[in-house]
């Protein structure tokens, strides 16, 4: 971010309100950001997020069943916004009956949400990856 502050400002705004302004509930958002640090092998974001998911009371287990991309024993609004978290890094349209499922359950604003935060930690998932940065 240092590379250009006024946009790496922006960016630290735009993370602050993934992280406070979503309509996802702080657990199920740590398993998103996990989900995209799992699919982008970005190792720095996976540990941090780890442990606040870990805070958040989330379980070992969850956390590897995310890791390994294995949604089915979730909930299904856990599951289903996983799902979509994959469609959407692999550039696949969300299935209808997924978006269904995610408006059903947690409304639509969620899946506005649900594009932002995986947008913005694929951002810096590829930041990691292009400027090498370990920690």
């Amino acid at each position: 971010m240092l590379l250009n502050p006024p946009i790496g400002d922006l960016l630290q705004q735009l993370g602050l309100a993934v992280q406070s302004k979503t309509a996802l509930a702080p657990s199920l958002r740590e398993l998103v950001v996990l989900r995209v640090a799992a699919k982008r092998c970005c190792e720095p974001e996976r540990r941090a997020h780890r442990s606040r998911a870990l805070g958040l009371g989330l379980s070992t287990s969850e956390i590897e069943a995310v890791d390994r991309g294995y949604f089915a024993s979730f909930e299904p609004i856990t599951s289903a916004v996983l799902t979509a978290t994959d469609h959407i890094l692999d550039h696949l349209p969300i299935p209808p009956g997924t978006l269904d499922a995610i408006e059903g359950l947690a409304g639509h604003r969620t899946i506005f949400d649900l594009l932002t935060l995986v947008a913005y930690y694929d951002l810096l998932c590829n930041f990691f990856t292009v400027f090498e940065i370990a920690d």
